[in-house]
């Protein structure tokens, strides 16, 4: 509607009307499927408020620590949005946005400035929402747009100073803005995405041999059949132990001081981390996080979903190889073998699924590998 030529007078109100219905009737099912009578709300506030995640921070500037976690190609898109954005203010008397354009500079700018600063507690100051870095992927689409128009607004500026005034740029009608932001937007996305294909190859975490044949979607079909095949014939689907980086620097940081004499009191005091939040993340980092395996479960797993009475999730295993912790699903038949753990892990020409995190990959491997 933001966009659209001559948009109706009662378009507002009929999308808020629509949007409003769709809302009650996701809620109903909800209320009679599951009980919920607040629907999505009730899930959302079932633990959010009240999550471990959710830690004191050392003062209202680590707010902005949020940020710091996003990805290379993140940290580009929001360093040219906020150049945008200052060029936008700087020149908004001589630009003179409508209001459509204006309505849609103040979305993503609004929501950034909610997110960042959307806090449960003031003192201590303790954040809303955790850091995590896809919180800010739903502002990512209107901040493109952003960047669109400053290139516009750029381009044009250029071309009137090259012209020495001559040249006058495009009126800022609706017409304009739409064929502009469809040709800057397009060139953007075809950038971007021949950016990711020739530099892909070159990161490790993401690389692939062939960037289309390599795709995730592409992969979910391999990884379905590995995984219910290695499942089926008995082989372990292996997970390494992972300590998160956010729960592992406030132990590291506590117990640095405790080596030192400090009492677990006095060293979360003086590593500025409340006592609560280094216990809970102590657990989490003695606990290891092994994600993959709900991807197994709940993504990739042909269980027998319509048997309710006898129905339950593959449960995760824990082995040490190497002094390394491994957390592992292997099927029932296998575990009701005697020493099942030594069997499986004993004989380095057994195969195992390695599973890894972000992005999810997988590959059926001898155990001698690991070794």
């Amino acid at each position: 509607e933001v966009l659209c030529a001559d948009p109706l007078e009662y378009s507002s109100s009929l999308t808020a009307v629509l949007y409003g219905a769709l809302f009650l009737g996701e809620t109903a099912v909800y209320y009679l499927a599951a009980g919920l009578k607040f629907g999505r709300l009730e899930i959302i506030m079932g633990s959010h408020m009240s999550s471990g995640n959710l830690q004191v921070l050392p003062s209202f500037w680590n707010l902005f620590d949020r940020f710091s976690g996003i990805n290379s190609m993140e940290k580009v898109i929001f360093s040219i949005y906020a150049a945008g954005v200052i060029f936008i203010i700087s020149r908004a008397r001589k630009i003179q946005m409508n209001k459509k354009m204006k309505l849609l500079f103040i979305i993503p700018l609004a929501f950034l400035l909610l997110v960042t600063f959307a806090v449960k507690s003031f003192n201590p100051v303790v954040p809303a929402m955790s850091y995590n870095s896809r919180h800010l992927v739903p502002a990512e689409p209107f901040m493109i747009l952003v960047i669109s128009y400053f290139l516009i607004l750029t381009f044009n500026s250029l071309r009137s100073w090259a012209a020495k005034g001559r040249a006058k740029a495009p009126e800022n009608t609706t017409k304009n803005i739409v064929r502009h932001y469809g040709i800057a937007t397009a060139i953007l996305s075809v950038i971007s995405i021949l950016i990711i294909v020739a530099a892909m190859p070159y990161v490790p975490k993401h690389g692939r041999v062939n960037f289309l044949a390599d795709h995730p979607i592409a992969e979910q079909f391999r990884y379905h059949k590995i995984l219910n095949n290695a499942y089926a014939a008995g082989i372990p689907i292996m997970q390494e132990k992972v300590e998160a980086k956010r729960w592992k620097q406030p132990v590291d940081a506590v117990q640095d001081l405790m080596k030192k004499g400090y009492s677990q009191k006095d060293a979360c005091t003086k590593a500025q981390v409340a006592e609560k939040d280094y216990i809970y993340s102590l657990s989490r980092v003695t606990r290891g996080d092994y994600k993959t395996f709900k991807i197994f479960t709940h993504i990739f797993w042909d269980g027998d979903f319509a048997n309710k009475d006898n129905f339950e999730f593959p449960k995760m295993k824990k082995t040490v190889i190497k002094n390394k912790t491994y957390g592992f699903m292997v099927n029932k038949k296998v575990q009701e073998q005697p020493d099942y753990k030594r069997k499986l892990f004993s004989n380095k020409e057994n195969y195992v699924v390695l599973m890894q995190e972000k992005p999810i990959k997988l590959k059926q491997i001898k155990l001698k590998e690991l070794l």
